[in-house]
C-alpha cells in the first residue's frame, strides 16, 4: 500500500483556512459571531482563516456545525481545493 499521506505545511494550513472562510461567510457569520457560537477567540477564528494556526478536530467539529456544513461536503470541497497532491 502506497503511504500518500501529506504532513500540513503552511499551504495546505491556508488553504484549509480559505475554505472554512467561505463557509463562515456563506454562513452570514463574522469571525467575532462565529467564535461566540464555537466557543472560539475571535483572533483564533482569523489565524486559523489566515492558515497561521492549525485547528483542533474539536473546533473543527463546532465550526462545521455552526456552518451548517457536512463532513462529507467538507472532506470533497477541501480534497478539491488541495488538488491531486494533497498541497497547493
Amino acid at each position: 500500500m502506497e503511504n500518500s499521506w501529506v504532513p500540513p505545511t503552511s499551504t495546505s494550513l491556508a488553504t484549509l483556512g480559505r475554505v472554512l472562510r467561505a463557509y463562515r461567510t456563506a454562513a452570514g457569520l463574522t469571525q467575532e459571531a462565529l467564535g461566540y457560537r464555537c466557543g472560539l477567540a475571535r483572533n483564533y477564528v482569523g489565524m486559523v482563516e489566515r492558515g497561521e494556526a492549525n485547528i483542533s478536530f474539536t473546533a473543527m467539529v463546532r465550526w462545521l456545525a455552526a456552518t451548517g456544513i457536512t463532513w462529507e461536503r467538507f472532506g470533497r470541497e477541501l480534497h478539491d481545493a488541495l488538488g491531486p497532491t494533497g498541497a497547493t
